[in-house]
């Protein structure tokens, strides 16, 4: 399923978003794409985009000039050992951590025919999405985000080829950056518009910049954004990376609009004043510092990517 390019971002901040060409384009936020089924669930239009002041000499920004901004009506988060809302608590207080050992989100709700398919990564989706669907009003849209997406079976399919062994077409189609978003579309009969995404280390930040320009431009009224990603196979242990734990988190997400009620969220960004060059910054998974942030509260969090630092806080309501 596709849509053209719904981002109302003048070019000079569309520059500034740090997507990869191949995938994006220059002059457009659209990235690839995507599109209902227990978990931890907690309850939390006017988004804004300034233009960068820039020096002419330098082509520098000094401060932050670009932000968007978002209510947040309802989250869902997975990892392992943490699946449900008092375990996460305890987790953002500091007396929980995820378990190293395997552990696998409930989906006892998909039928088993179709169950026996799920990767571990896919069902993650399954399980935060589904918990975020626990409300009178659906999501006109879904913006799916994830670094690396089914790259374990991609992984599996290239160790074949290196043994000659033939691929299979059912183990190919699993393995594409949309395959949560289709299976549960396909599972569910739910034929709402999706989007896949994936922006390297900026994947949760540009979903979030994607959910409020579908908002913005009013193509949606609510969206439900879900970022899923679990670590790259041993083999790139070397590489660096910001995700070093399987997480899922969904955000139901509805423009701020003065809404006194829902938690708010906040993202801006501005030129990292550090080397130009693409890279990977490494600490907590993306998805872990804003759960945290959501839950505690607190100081402003910053993601450092080499060429953008974008920089979240929330803005608590009134629920």
């Amino acid at each position: 399923m596709s849509r053209g390019d719904t981002s109302p971002l003048n070019n000079e901040t569309q520059n500034s978003i740090p997507l990869l060409v191949a995938e994006y384009g220059q002059n457009s936020l659209k990235p690839i794409h995507r599109q209902k089924p227990p978990c931890s669930t907690s309850m939390a239009e006017n988004g804004r985009v300034e233009r960068s002041h820039r020096s002419k000499s330098r082509q520098t920004i000094d401060e932050p000039s670009n932000s968007v901004k978002l209510a947040v009506i309802r989250w869902s988060a997975w990892a392992p050992g943490l699946s449900d809302a008092s375990a996460w608590k305890s987790w953002a207080a500091g007396t929980h951590d995820p378990t190293p050992h395997p552990d696998e989100p409930d989906v006892s709700f998909v039928p088993a025919m179709v169950r026996r398919r799920l990767s571990p990564l896919t069902r993650m989706v399954f399980c935060v999405e589904a918990a975020c669907h626990d409300d009178e009003t659906p999501p006109d849209a879904y913006v799916y985000c994830s670094r690396y997406g089914e790259y374990e079976r991609t992984f599996d399919i290239l160790s074949g080829l290196a043994r000659r062994e033939e691929v299979s077409p059912t183990a190919f189609s699993h393995s594409v950056h949309n395959t949560s978003a289709s299976l549960f579309s396909v599972g569910q009969k739910d034929s709402t518009p999706y989007t896949a995404i994936a922006a390297g280390a900026a994947t949760l930040e540009t979903a979030f910049v994607e959910s409020w320009s579908l908002l913005k431009s009013r193509e949606a009224s609510r969206v439900l954004l879900i970022y899923h990603d679990e670590p790259l196979p041993p083999l790139y242990e070397e590489q660096p990376t910001n995700v070093t734990q399987r997480c899922a988190l969904a955000l139901v997400l509805e423009p701020e609009n003065g809404n006194r009620i829902a938690d708010r969220l906040d993202l801006s960004w501005h030129k990292s004043p550090t080397d130009p060059e693409p890279r990977s910054a490494d600490g907590d998974d993306p998805a872990f510092q804003v759960l945290r942030l959501l839950i505690n509260g607190g100081e402003p969090i910053s993601n450092d990517t080499g060429r953008l630092v974008w920089r979240w806080a929330r803005h608590a309501g009134a629920n």
